[in-house]
Parts: C-alpha cells; structure tokens; sequence
C-alpha cells in the first residue's frame, strides 16, 4: 500500500544462505533491499545471528526514515 516502498519489495539481492524458496528469503531480501540491514562478507544474511542493541537501533532508524517517505 505504500508506493514508494514496492522497489524493495520487488528487489530480490542473492543471498548466500537463504534460497529464494527458503520462508524467511522474502523478508531477509526486503531488509537487505531497503538497507535496513547489510549482508555479511561472503554475501550471507544469517538469520540466526543476534544484533547488538546499536545494530537493532540503526535497523529501526533505517525503516522509520523508509516509512516516512510517503
């Protein structure tokens, strides 16, 4: 519903350890696209991986500036 969210919604990076079938690929793709969140060396995600309060704060900035694009 928010149009100038779609290019990244629509993007689809490679990720090294999500497939584009895997259930969490559209999600970890969409955080990636819009840079809410960076990708590892070796192109990995790792969605196991815990984020330090800072990481989790910058994220959060990241997507309330995306949001306030409409």
């Amino acid at each position: 519903t928010r149009p100038a969210l779609q290019p990244f919604l629509q993007e689809r990076p490679g990720i090294a350890d999500v497939p584009q079938k895997h259930p969490l690929y559209f999600a970890a793709a969409s955080a990636v696209a819009s840079g809410a969140m960076g990708l590892l060396d070796g192109s990995r995600f790792d969605a196991a991986r815990g984020l330090s309060g800072a990481e989790a704060a910058a994220a959060v900035g990241r997507l309330r500036t995306l949001l306030a694009l409409e």
